[in-house]
């Protein structure tokens, strides 16, 4: 009887223990951290220009994510596209597999995937919700930077796209495009993606716009099919 309540009080503390790390928060420093080697600086070389955006790990086996506007649309360019890891000095080729307009998302490939790790991606969000904006912010190496979805989803139409979006005011700037927006648990929230202009074209600053995970895993489905 003596052994079969120990068995039991093991048991307990073992689901105690699964539960208490499922639930964990982690701190700006330890997502920093946490995401050196899942969010990527990436590089698009097109003929001479060289244009930066950010990439993230959504499996270990080297698939990242971008959006698709950082992918030039010029005819007969010649396009080359590469990663680089915040441990990492040099950046290294990745292969396009796909690429979606409408939904403004890119998927890439990295043959030599050892140091990658993806990210696991949750369609659960709310306003208020306290995230981080992780990315190649001003093309200065990933970053990070905190706020909270201001709406958890607002309708945006621009010329090319039409979708609903998660608002934040978590700051992204130029290179943040196809970085990450995550949560307190580290869980891919969506992609970061735009900002809004004004009718003189100026850039409206405070919000910021966020490709949700349901539509990358839409965009991503067919490579698990």
């Amino acid at each position: 009887m003596r052994k079969f309540k120990r068995c039991a009080q093991l048991i307990l503390i073992f689901f105690i223990v699964l539960l208490s790390s499922c639930n964990k928060q982690f701190t700006p420093e330890e997502l920093y951290s946490k995401n050196i080697n899942s969010v990527v600086e990436l590089k698009v070389k097109c003929n001479d220009d060289n244009l930066y955006a950010s990439a993230v790990c959504i499996d270990s086996n080297g698939l990242f994510v971008s959006n698709a506007h950082v992918i030039p649309e010029i005819d007969g360019a010649e396009i080359n596209v590469y990663i680089r890891f915040t441990s990492s000095e040099e950046y290294e080729k990745v292969n396009l597999l796909k690429i979606d307009r409408t939904m403004d998302l890119s998927l890439f490939k990295l043959e030599n995937s050892d140091k990658c790790v993806s990210l696991d991606i949750s369609e659960i969000r709310k306003t208020g919700q306290q995230v981080y904006a992780v990315g190649n912010t001003s093309n200065q190496g990933v970053s990070i930077s905190e706020g909270i979805i201001t709406k958890s989803s607002v309708h945006i139409k621009t010329k090319k796209i039409s979708m609903n979006m998660i608002a934040t005011d978590a700051f992204f700037a130029e290179g943040n495009s196809g970085g990450a927006l995550i949560d307190s648990k580290n869980n891919l929230l969506g992609i970061t993606t735009l900002r809004l202009k004004d009718d003189a074209g100026n850039i409206i600053y405070g919000v910021g716009y966020v490709i949700p995970a349901e539509v990358v895993l839409d965009f991503i489905s067919y490579i698990y099919l």
